[in-house]
Formats: C-alpha cells, structure tokens, sequence
C-alpha cells in the first residue's frame, strides 16, 4: 500500500502552529472601561490572550492670580501598550484602569494614573500616564510630558502626545493626545490640543484663548486636560481634567498550538482548544504553497485526542478547482487517541490532485473542547493481480 504524506503535524512552537494553521481571525473582546482595581478570570478553553492598555491623561495647570492674565500648560496624554499572554482557563489575573484626574486651582495638575493588567512591572501590559500641566510664577504654563513609551511594559509600546505651552496674555496650553494602537498621541501646539490616536486614543482638552475658565477636560481615553486661564479680577482656575484609561482584552474561540507530549509520532502534534459557544462554525486553515497532489488515493488516516466525545468537529480537504471534502469523525472515548480512517475512493481524481489546503471546523460548540490532530496521511490500495493454476 502506497502512502502520501499530507500532514506530520511538527510544529515546534505555538507561532508556528498558528501560522499554519490560522484561524479566521474572529475575535472575542472584553473591554474594561470603568475606572477600578480588580480581577478577571480566564474563560475555560482560553489558553492564550492579547491585552491591550491605556494610560491615563494627566490634568492641566491651574493659574496664578499674581497675573492680570495666566494660563496654565496642558497634561500629557497618557501611553499605549499591547502585550500576548500564554493563560490557563481559570487563572485570576489582577488589573487596574487608570481613574481620571482632575486639576487644582493656582496649582500644577496631576500626574496620569497608570493602567496595567498583570502586575505593575515588566511581566504585565503597563501603560503609564502623563505628566501634569504646570503654573509658573511668570503665568505661563509649561505642558507635562505625555506618557512614554520606554516606562510601559509590552510587546508594543507608544507614547502619549505632550501638553501645549500656557501663555501670558493669549491661552492656556492644550492637553496632549492619548496614545492608541497605531502610535503615538498627538501632541499639543500652544493652545491646540493634542489629537488622539486611533484605535482608542482620546483628545487633549483645547486650551482657552479668552476669558477666565477652568481647563478643558481631555477625552477618553488617555486625553490630557487642558490648561485653566484666568483674567483680570476672575481669580485662579483649575486645570482640566485628565482622561482615565482602559484595558481591552482579546481572544480567539479557535485557536491553534504546538503539543509536545500529547502525540503519537514524532515530536509534536497540533493541538487546538475551542471555546464554548463562540467557536460554533469557526475554522482553522492550513493553505498548502505546493498543492498535494491525491488522484487516486483511496482513503486519508490521522489520529485524534479530544477532552470529549462525540462529532464535534469536521475536517476537509479543499482541491485547487474549489471542491472540499470533508468527514466529522466521531470520537468515542475522550483523552484516548483513536486512529480515523477517511474513504475518499469515491471522490473523483480532478477533485483530489491539486489539494491546497486543509479546514478543522467547529461543529458542536455546546461544550468548551480541547483537541489534538496528528499524522495525516493519504493510502493508495496497492493492486494484487489474481494468480490463476491450470
């Protein structure tokens, strides 16, 4: 019997799992956005998580009233940080999102809180706030510093925008942008605030060019507040308030990952974990560059592992010309291997000799599962003539 490798399953690193095997990038998102220090556990059948963090805004400077006019200079904005964790489903994991901070008359703001999932050091996703707006003896206020980027912890960092200049006589300093998942904040110019950066980045608060009035408060997330400006008899203002932050947190229901004791052969196999209800009808891909070519194979054999039983997943095989053939195999003990043997004799050879790619589907998501996959191979029947004795 003669035999074609489609698949042996070694992959050396949960990256390289994921590569080839990709999901179809449908994500499930948890979203803090209230201002609090507390816990989140992770889902069963989650094993790995993306977090993202915002930095909080800090608050604008307050005036001096030794200045017929004074304005005070703008917060900065408050950081980004984006971080992938390898999780256990059921693990507690601490976070705080960064309250808002309000400024203070004839004073300097506040400083930014900061926004961490984890812990507050270099093993969790640590967005730090920006500096406070200041108020000078001369009534012209310098901006704070946003948030930077070498103080955060994370795969991928970006400073908040820096606060604008207040001025004597014409405006207080604008608050710098929050930093957001595509760079850094924007930061302020004199008394034009600093632009937020997309996804999630807030705007500094506008600085005020007339009149007397606290500082404009910096948007959500991570804006810093405005500078306050005060004129002729009105007395000191208070800066504005800076942004709070927030954490989003991301994951996939499907997720692919190399296994290096579950297995039959080798070293690894796949393994791959499908969440509760959310993975329904979601799929893992493995495009093949080179297509596999399986004209006149009779069947397809690989072994399976799963946490539980029943058909709760389909496996297909896509020709180049767009046929997929598929088969849900039926697990009948759970965490036991069992070898499947797949009968493709009856599909036709121009629908199985360019196969380029293979799709894992969830069919059954009624029940968290864990799976693994390995050694895929095609089988030819090999041909024994009749020998005949006269």
């Amino acid at each position: 019997m003669s035999q074609t490798l489609i698949d042996y399953m070694e992959y050396s690193t949960d990256a390289l799992a994921q590569a080839a095997y990709a999901n179809d990038t449908t994500l499930v998102t948890v979203v803090k956005s209230t201002a609090e220090s507390s816990t989140w556990t992770v889902p069963t059948g989650v094993y790995s998580i993306t977090v993202q963090c915002w930095g909080g805004g800090a608050s604008g400077g307050g005036t001096n009233n030794a200045f017929v006019y004074s304005g005070g200079g703008g917060g900065g904005g408050g950081a980004y940080s984006i971080r992938t964790f390898a999780v256990t489903p059921g693990d507690v994991i601490s976070y705080v999102v960064a309250a808002s901070v309000a400024g203070v008359s004839a004073a300097n703001g506040n400083n930014g809180n900061t926004t961490y999932f984890k812990s507050n050091d270099s093993s969790g996703c640590v967005a730090v706030g920006g500096s406070y707006g200041a108020y000078l003896s001369n009534g012209a206020g310098a901006g704070g510093k946003g948030g930077l980027a070498s103080s955060c912890y994370g795969d991928l960092k970006y400073s908040g925008g820096d606060g604008g200049t207040g001025t004597n006589p014409n405006s207080s300093g604008g608050g710098g942008g929050g930093a957001g998942s595509t760079g850094a904040g924007g930061s302020a110019s004199g008394g034009t605030k600093g632009t937020g950066t997309s996804y999630g980045g807030g705007d500094g608060g506008a600085g005020i060019t007339s009149g007397s009035s606290n500082g404009n408060t910096g948007s959500n997330y991570g804006g810093g507040g405005g500078g306050g400006r005060a004129s002729g008899s009105a007395g000191v203002k208070a800066g504005g308030t800076g942004a709070q932050g927030l954490i989003q947190i991301n994951y996939f229901p499907l997720q692919s990952f190399s296994e290096a004791t579950i297995k039959t052969q080798g070293s690894y196999s796949l393994k791959a974990s499908a969440v509760v209800t959310s993975s329904l009808n979601k799929t893992l891909t493995r495009t093949i560059a080179s297509p596999i070519d399986l004209s006149s194979m009779s069947s397809i054999s690989f072994d399976i592992y799963a946490l539980r039983t029943g058909a709760n997943i389909k496996i297909g095989i896509k020709d180049s010309g767009g046929t997929i053939t598929e088969i849900t195999p039926s697990v009948i003990t759970s965490n036991s291997w069992q070898t499947i043997t797949w009968d493709i004799s009856a599909v036709s050879n121009v629908n199985k000799d360019a196969i380029d790619s293979i799709i894992i589907t969830v069919v059954n998501a009624d029940s968290d599962n864990l799976f693994y996959i390995d050694n895929m191979y095609a089988y030819k029947k090999s041909f024994v003539p009749k020998v005949i004795i006269l």
